[in-house]
Protein backbone atom coordinates (compact mmCIF):
# COMPACT_ATOMS: atom_id res chain seq x y z
CA UNK A 1 0.00 0.00 0.00
CA UNK A 2 1.77 3.15 -0.91
CA UNK A 3 1.54 6.25 1.44
CA UNK A 4 -1.14 8.38 0.23
CA UNK A 5 -3.22 5.26 0.76
CA UNK A 6 -2.45 4.89 4.06
CA UNK A 7 -2.66 8.24 5.01
CA UNK A 8 -6.19 7.98 3.76
CA UNK A 9 -6.90 4.85 5.65
CA UNK A 10 -5.58 6.35 8.55
CA UNK A 11 -7.98 9.52 7.84
CA UNK A 12 -10.38 7.93 8.23
CA UNK A 13 -10.23 5.70 11.03
CA UNK A 14 -9.60 8.65 12.79
CA UNK A 15 -12.85 10.79 11.86
CA UNK A 16 -14.68 7.00 12.44
CA UNK A 17 -13.57 7.53 16.07
CA UNK A 18 -14.24 11.12 16.86
CA UNK A 19 -17.48 10.63 15.00
CA UNK A 20 -17.94 7.87 17.79
CA UNK A 21 -17.15 10.04 20.06
CA UNK A 22 -18.98 12.68 19.78
CA UNK A 23 -21.98 10.92 19.51
CA UNK A 24 -21.29 9.34 22.82
CA UNK A 25 -20.85 12.76 23.93
CA UNK A 26 -24.61 13.43 22.56
CA UNK A 27 -25.93 10.72 24.19
CA UNK A 28 -24.55 11.14 27.86
CA UNK A 29 -26.68 14.68 28.99
CA UNK A 30 -29.74 12.12 27.61
CA UNK A 31 -28.77 9.22 30.09
CA UNK A 32 -28.25 11.78 32.70
CA UNK A 33 -31.73 13.08 32.24
CA UNK A 34 -33.09 9.26 32.04
CA UNK A 35 -31.39 8.48 35.07
CA UNK A 36 -32.94 11.88 37.13
CA UNK A 37 -36.36 11.41 35.89
CA UNK A 38 -36.49 7.60 36.88
CA UNK A 39 -35.28 8.93 40.28
CA UNK A 40 -38.13 11.41 40.19
CA UNK A 41 -40.55 9.30 39.61
CA UNK A 42 -39.61 6.72 42.57
CA UNK A 43 -39.13 9.52 44.92
CA UNK A 44 -42.96 10.84 43.74
CA UNK A 45 -44.15 7.22 44.09
CA UNK A 46 -42.67 7.38 47.25
CA UNK A 47 -44.21 10.38 48.43
CA UNK A 48 -47.76 9.63 47.29
CA UNK A 49 -47.75 5.99 49.44
CA UNK A 50 -46.33 8.49 52.13
CA UNK A 51 -48.87 10.81 51.61
CA UNK A 52 -51.72 7.59 51.12
CA UNK A 53 -50.96 6.54 54.74
CA UNK A 54 -51.09 9.81 56.58
CA UNK A 55 -54.56 9.94 54.61
CA UNK A 56 -55.52 6.02 55.95
CA UNK A 57 -54.06 7.14 59.60
CA UNK A 58 -56.38 10.49 59.45
CA UNK A 59 -59.54 8.11 58.57
CA UNK A 60 -58.93 5.97 61.41
CA UNK A 61 -58.28 8.93 64.24
CA UNK A 62 -61.16 10.25 62.50
CA UNK A 63 -63.16 6.74 63.11
CA UNK A 64 -61.83 6.86 66.95
CA UNK A 65 -63.04 10.16 67.55
CA UNK A 66 -66.51 9.62 65.92
CA UNK A 67 -66.39 6.33 68.45
CA UNK A 68 -65.58 8.86 71.36
CA UNK A 69 -68.66 10.34 70.86
CA UNK A 70 -70.82 7.90 69.50
CA UNK A 71 -70.13 6.08 72.98
CA UNK A 72 -71.40 9.09 74.92
CA UNK A 73 -74.40 9.24 72.96
CA UNK A 74 -75.14 5.74 73.63
CA UNK A 75 -74.65 5.99 77.27
CA UNK A 76 -77.17 9.27 76.90
CA UNK A 77 -79.78 7.35 74.75
CA UNK A 78 -79.37 4.45 77.54
CA UNK A 79 -79.77 6.88 80.43
CA UNK A 80 -82.94 8.86 78.67
CA UNK A 81 -84.52 5.05 77.92
CA UNK A 82 -84.55 4.47 82.12
CA UNK A 83 -86.46 8.02 82.10
CA UNK A 84 -88.07 7.12 79.52
CA UNK A 85 -92.43 7.86 80.59
CA UNK A 86 -94.55 7.17 77.48
CA UNK A 87 -93.57 3.44 75.64
CA UNK A 88 -93.50 5.76 72.37
CA UNK A 89 -90.23 7.28 74.42
CA UNK A 90 -89.20 4.15 75.46
CA UNK A 91 -89.46 2.79 71.71
CA UNK A 92 -87.56 6.34 70.56
CA UNK A 93 -84.80 6.02 72.64
CA UNK A 94 -84.48 2.01 71.79
CA UNK A 95 -84.07 2.49 68.09
CA UNK A 96 -81.63 5.45 68.94
CA UNK A 97 -79.70 2.68 71.04
CA UNK A 98 -79.49 0.04 68.34
CA UNK A 99 -78.60 2.40 65.44
CA UNK A 100 -75.84 4.02 67.94
CA UNK A 101 -74.75 0.42 68.57
CA UNK A 102 -74.47 -0.52 64.83
CA UNK A 103 -72.45 2.63 63.98
CA UNK A 104 -70.35 1.80 66.64
CA UNK A 105 -69.84 -1.52 65.41
CA UNK A 106 -69.27 -0.58 61.75
CA UNK A 107 -66.35 1.89 62.88
CA UNK A 108 -64.72 -0.57 65.12
CA UNK A 109 -65.08 -3.34 62.43
CA UNK A 110 -63.47 0.05 60.34
CA UNK A 111 -60.44 1.42 62.26
CA UNK A 112 -59.36 -2.14 63.08
CA UNK A 113 -59.06 -2.50 58.68
CA UNK A 114 -57.60 0.50 58.37
CA UNK A 115 -55.07 -0.54 61.53
CA UNK A 116 -54.06 -3.41 59.78
CA UNK A 117 -53.61 -1.38 55.96
CA UNK A 118 -51.42 1.31 57.75
CA UNK A 119 -49.14 -1.43 59.53
CA UNK A 120 -49.00 -3.37 55.60
CA UNK A 121 -48.14 0.44 54.27
CA UNK A 122 -45.66 0.95 57.19
CA UNK A 123 -43.66 -1.66 56.52
CA UNK A 124 -43.87 -1.32 52.76
CA UNK A 125 -43.06 2.50 53.31
CA UNK A 126 -40.12 1.27 55.30
CA UNK A 127 -38.39 -1.05 52.71
CA UNK A 128 -39.40 1.61 50.13
CA UNK A 129 -37.20 4.12 52.12
CA UNK A 130 -34.17 1.87 52.19
CA UNK A 131 -34.82 1.09 48.40
CA UNK A 132 -35.16 5.02 47.60
CA UNK A 133 -31.86 5.77 49.83
CA UNK A 134 -30.28 2.95 47.73
CA UNK A 135 -31.32 4.22 43.84
CA UNK A 136 -30.17 7.31 45.31
CA UNK A 137 -26.42 6.45 45.77
CA UNK A 138 -26.92 4.46 42.93
CA UNK A 139 -28.12 7.07 40.46
CA UNK A 140 -25.37 9.61 42.10
CA UNK A 141 -22.73 7.29 41.15
CA UNK A 142 -24.39 6.43 37.59
CA UNK A 143 -24.48 10.33 36.97
CA UNK A 144 -20.49 10.82 38.41
CA UNK A 145 -19.78 8.14 36.04
CA UNK A 146 -20.75 9.57 32.57
CA UNK A 147 -19.74 13.06 33.92
CA UNK A 148 -16.39 11.56 34.05
CA UNK A 149 -16.78 9.60 30.74
CA UNK A 150 -17.25 12.86 29.24
CA UNK A 151 -14.30 14.28 30.55
CA UNK A 152 -12.24 11.86 29.73
CA UNK A 153 -14.04 11.71 25.52
CA UNK A 154 -13.04 15.09 25.73
CA UNK A 155 -9.76 14.58 26.30
CA UNK A 156 -9.57 11.70 23.98
CA UNK A 157 -11.53 13.96 21.38
CA UNK A 158 -8.69 16.57 21.42
CA UNK A 159 -5.82 13.84 21.18
CA UNK A 160 -7.35 12.88 17.73
CA UNK A 161 -7.96 16.19 16.63
CA UNK A 162 -4.57 16.85 17.27
CA UNK A 163 -3.49 13.67 15.98
CA UNK A 164 -5.82 14.40 12.46
CA UNK A 165 -4.08 17.79 12.17
CA UNK A 166 -0.78 16.68 12.10
CA UNK A 167 -1.76 13.53 9.78
CA UNK A 168 -3.34 16.34 7.43
CA UNK A 169 -0.32 18.30 7.04
CA UNK A 170 1.62 15.15 5.96
CA UNK A 171 -0.98 14.43 3.57
CA UNK A 172 -1.23 17.37 1.69
CA UNK A 173 -3.91 19.71 0.61
CA UNK A 174 -4.57 18.02 -2.45
CA UNK A 175 -5.61 14.76 -1.09
CA UNK A 176 -7.37 16.36 1.76
CA UNK A 177 -9.85 18.19 -0.42
CA UNK A 178 -10.08 14.96 -2.47
CA UNK A 179 -11.06 13.17 0.81
CA UNK A 180 -13.66 15.68 2.30
CA UNK A 181 -15.05 16.16 -0.65
CA UNK A 182 -15.84 12.24 -0.91
CA UNK A 183 -16.77 12.24 2.90
CA UNK A 184 -18.83 14.85 3.28
CA UNK A 185 -20.91 13.31 0.01
CA UNK A 186 -21.35 10.01 1.48
CA UNK A 187 -22.26 10.46 4.94
CA UNK A 188 -19.17 10.72 6.34
CA UNK A 189 -17.12 7.34 4.70
CA UNK A 190 -14.89 8.35 1.65
CA UNK A 191 -13.02 5.32 2.64
CA UNK A 192 -13.86 1.62 2.67
CA UNK A 193 -11.54 -1.76 2.90
CA UNK A 194 -12.66 -4.32 0.49
CA UNK A 195 -11.48 -8.25 0.59
CA UNK A 196 -13.38 -9.14 -2.57
CA UNK A 197 -14.72 -7.58 -5.41
CA UNK A 198 -17.89 -5.97 -3.74
CA UNK A 199 -17.41 -2.11 -2.54
CA UNK A 200 -18.51 -2.18 1.18
CA UNK A 201 -19.89 1.46 0.45
CA UNK A 202 -22.64 0.62 -1.57
CA UNK A 203 -21.83 -3.27 -2.09
CA UNK A 204 -22.30 -2.63 -6.20
CA UNK A 205 -19.89 -5.88 -7.81
CA UNK A 206 -16.48 -4.80 -9.12
CA UNK A 207 -15.29 -5.69 -11.72
CA UNK A 208 -12.27 -8.63 -11.28
CA UNK A 209 -9.39 -6.70 -12.83
CA UNK A 210 -10.35 -3.30 -11.25
CA UNK A 211 -10.01 -5.91 -7.60
CA UNK A 212 -6.61 -6.90 -8.68
CA UNK A 213 -5.57 -3.28 -9.17
CA UNK A 214 -7.00 -2.38 -5.87
CA UNK A 215 -5.16 -5.06 -4.30
CA UNK A 216 -2.02 -4.17 -5.55
CA UNK A 217 -2.42 -0.99 -3.81
CA UNK A 218 -0.21 0.92 -6.11
CA UNK A 219 -2.75 3.79 -6.85
CA UNK A 220 -5.79 5.81 -5.39
CA UNK A 221 -8.58 3.79 -7.22
CA UNK A 222 -12.50 4.71 -6.36
CA UNK A 223 -15.71 3.16 -7.08
CA UNK A 224 -17.23 4.21 -9.71
CA UNK A 225 -20.87 3.52 -8.51
CA UNK A 226 -20.38 5.67 -5.21
CA UNK A 227 -17.09 7.79 -5.44
CA UNK A 228 -15.42 6.25 -2.34
CA UNK A 229 -11.76 5.07 -2.29
CA UNK A 230 -11.49 1.44 -2.06
CA UNK A 231 -8.39 -0.08 -0.32
CA UNK A 232 -7.68 -3.69 0.26
CA UNK A 233 -8.06 -4.95 3.07
CA UNK A 234 -5.58 -7.36 5.21
CA UNK A 235 -2.44 -5.43 4.79
CA UNK A 236 0.22 -4.16 6.80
Amino acid sequence: MNQELAHLLELQRIDNETEHMKHEQSEIPEDVVAIEDRLRETESAYVQQKEKLAQLNKRRSSLENDLVLLGERLKKYQRQLLSAKTNQEYQVFLREIDAAKATISQNEEDVLTLMDDAETMASDIEQRTRELEKERVSSQQEVESLKTRMNILREEYKEKTDERRGLVIRMGKRLVQKYERIKNGRGGQAVVVINGEVCTGCHTTLPPQFAVEIRKGGEILTCESCGRILIWGNRN
